[in-house]
């Protein structure tokens, strides 16, 4: 039982440091293997199960057999506390990872809803944080192009009365260029010197504010793909372990710790349970000739404190 335990021990261990030192990513069951996490895993596992393996074995072999009756009594159980909070802490510790690798394909679904969760999350922050600034300059281009526009429609509108004042086609209907198309010229050339001065004084600004939104997008992408990329570790250990505790019946888990603390304290209790055997009295009595032949006496004093305590 010790050993069996030293194995589901290594074997839990192993699947945890996977999920700890293993590929994060969207979702859980698409990542690509790790094989060096999975050598790390090995034999840190391997490192985890042998020291479960000897503290289990410790505590087993330090239990003695109490009374030496089947019956447990209260002073047997008194002195094995100490050993039985050490098991169910070992129990706890073997069952959990288990319980991850039981209800993997659970925990993977609610795993990558979370992420998208999550992810959708830190898409408005970044949006609300650079999507108004990226309005606010896309805003002033619109007004210097609709001031821009204006003035290119009052430059066509005078070129074009202009034009009809020469050939007779508008204005006075005298043709050639007389007093009223001198005053038309005068008209379009002012307008024309007008939408050159806006082009010439707004053009760098448009420039500008373009190179700014671009650079705005930029910082919005490397905010989202960093963003992104803390959505996807959200798959570790302790992320898994409240996953189980959410989606799982706890009647569920409760069973399959009792389980592998019945595994883990069925050693502890059946030493107590043994009856001692001749081969028990035979080993006391040569510890007894041990110590006698090298002149070992134990004596047991006894004394009362200040409050007469024995």
């Amino acid at each position: 039982i010790v050993l069996a335990t030293g194995f589901m021990a290594a074997m839990a261990g192993g699947y945890a440091f996977y999920v700890i030192f293993g590929p994060r990513g969207s979702g859980a069951a698409d990542l690509p293997v790790d094989y060096l996490a999975v050598l790390m895993s090995i034999v840190f596992g391997c490192i985890w199960g042998l020291i479960i393996f000897n503290i289990d074995r410790f505590i087993v072999a330090s239990t003695g057999k109490g009374d030496g009756t089947e019956a447990i009594t209260f002073d047997e159980i008194k002195a094995a506390i100490p050993r039985i909070i050490m098991g169910i802490i070992i129990a706890f510790t073997i069952s959990k990872p288990m319980e991850l690798k039981m209800f993997s394909t659970e925990i993977g679904v609610e795993l990558k809803s979370r992420q998208l969760d999550k992810e959708e999350e830190f898409i408005k922050q970044v949006n609300n944080k650079y999507n108004p600034r990226i309005s606010e300059r896309q805003d002033e281009i619109y007004e210097i192009q609709a001031l821009l526009k204006e003035s290119e429609l009052l430059k066509q509108q005078a070129e074009l009365n202009f034009t009809s004042e020469l050939d007779e086609s508008g204005g006075t209907g005298l043709r050639g260029y007389g007093p009223a198309a001198r005053e038309k010229d005068t008209i379009r050339q002012q307008k024309r010197r007008d939408y050159l001065f806006l082009v010439k004084e707004y053009k760098p600004r448009v420039e500008e504010l373009r190179l700014e939104i671009k650079d705005q997008k930029n910082e919005r992408n490397e905010d989202l793909n960093k963003k992104r990329d803390i959505s996807n570790d959200l798959n570790g250990l302790s992320e898994r372990i409240d996953i189980v505790h959410e989606i799982v019946d706890w009647k569920l888990t409760l069973f399959i710790t009792l389980l592998f603390m019945t595994i883990e304290l069925t050693p502890i209790f059946f030493k107590m349970m043994l009856i001692k055997s001749p081969y028990d009295f035979m080993n006391d009595n040569l510890k007894a000739l041990i110590q006698a032949e090298h002149g070992i006496e134990v004596q047991y004093d006894f004394y009362k404190d200040k409050d007469g305590l024995q």
